[in-house]
């Protein structure tokens, strides 16, 4: 699995990431996946041990607040998750700004921390 990274798109991972942006790109096979780096050290640490792609859902259920620590996102998945990666209060609070690269135009999927301005003029 590969994804083309647009021009426009690496603007967004050199200015954004590590952040609070989760970028939308096509895999070679046409299917649309979101990635994100977030910027919180045990994160970033775990990523980097890892060396490969870690998959992994929001940590907090669709239309529910951000989970702002481990007991939010314990409380929210209720035993559909096997671990939680403890790292302390979240600094922001806000979900991840979401933005689409696979069309034509980047779109904005879901307003998040990083204002939509911030987002277009750094593309």
């Amino acid at each position: 699995m590969g994804c083309a990274i647009t021009p426009p798109a690496k603007k967004l991972m050199d200015r954004f990431w590590p952040g609070p942006l989760t970028i939308i790109l096509k895999d070679r096979a046409g299917k649309k996946l979101g990635f994100r780096m977030p910027a919180h050290k045990a994160a970033l640490a775990l990523l980097k041990r890892c060396a490969i792609p870690v998959v992994v859902p929001s940590a907090n259920i669709s239309a529910k607040a951000p989970a702002k620590n481990a007991d939010d996102v314990l409380k929210d998945f209720r035993g559909r998750i096997e671990a939680v990666l403890d790292g302390g209060h979240t600094d922001i609070g806000v979900e991840s700004t979401v933005v689409d690269m696979t069309g034509q135009r980047p779109k904005i999927l879901r307003h998040g921390a990083i204002p939509e301005a911030e987002v277009f003029s750094a593309i």
